[in-house]
């Protein structure tokens, strides 16, 4: 009975080991390019839309951490949509922008919608979950949120915590590359699916 137990966990070490390790070794093995890597053909800007700080119930993010976040990750703009308040634009710059995330209630003061106003700018938010599905006219005008970083993890949260279990194991090995295998989680393709299946239009972002 030990015995098998024991083979058991070194299995699912050796999961863990591969889930993370394989795609590091890969990239080391492949070498540095030489030369300045150029971006792809019709790239603009990067940048990070439907994002919370301080200002929101749910987020603990000081706008700090946001040009902390721009300078490490190479974001041209961040677009902070805070709930019901657009306080962060005290402290905007030239390369954050300040929106809202609003709730959007019918005349009986039902839920039939999440949306991000952006200046003149509206997009749809949480699209797939079904507490906020959108409920109203699918205005073309509007853009999508084709994928919502939390409510994709949520739909996987059991593969969520075994991710964090193996995490919690290799961060003293690989440090803060463990956590950029958690988009791997995220079926990009299903949400593609959705949209089509759903008769959406809207141009998503």
């Amino acid at each position: 009975m030990i015995t098998a137990l024991i083979i058991l966990l070194l299995g699912i070490f050796a999961l863990i080991l591969w889930f993370f390790l394989f795609p590091v070794m890969y990239v080391r093995k492949a070498g540095k390019p030489s030369g300045v890597i150029e971006p792809p053909n019709g790239y603009l800007y990067s940048y990070v839309i439907h994002i919370h700080t301080q200002f929101s119930y749910d987020s603990l993010g000081k706008p700090s951490d946001l040009l902390e976040a721009k300078e490490t990750q190479g974001i041209d703009y961040v677009i902070v949509t805070d709930h019901d308040n657009d306080n962060v634009r005290f402290f905007a710059d030239d390369w954050l922008l300040a929106g809202r995330e609003v709730k959007v209630h019918n005349a009986k003061g039902q839920l039939v919608g999440d949306l991000l106003e952006i200046g003149e700018l509206k997009v749809i938010a949480h699209p797939f979950r079904e507490k906020y599905r959108w409920r109203l006219e699918k205005r073309e005008d509007y853009l999508i949120e084709l994928i919502d970083l939390r409510d994709a993890l949520f739909e996987k949260r059991a593969s969520v915590l075994l991710f964090v279990l193996g995490a919690m194991l290799l961060y003293p090995l690989l440090g803060g590359k463990v956590l950029s295998h958690l988009t791997r989680l995220i079926d990009t393709l299903r949400y593609v699916r959705r949209y089509f299946r759903e008769g959406w239009r809207n141009k998503p972002v």
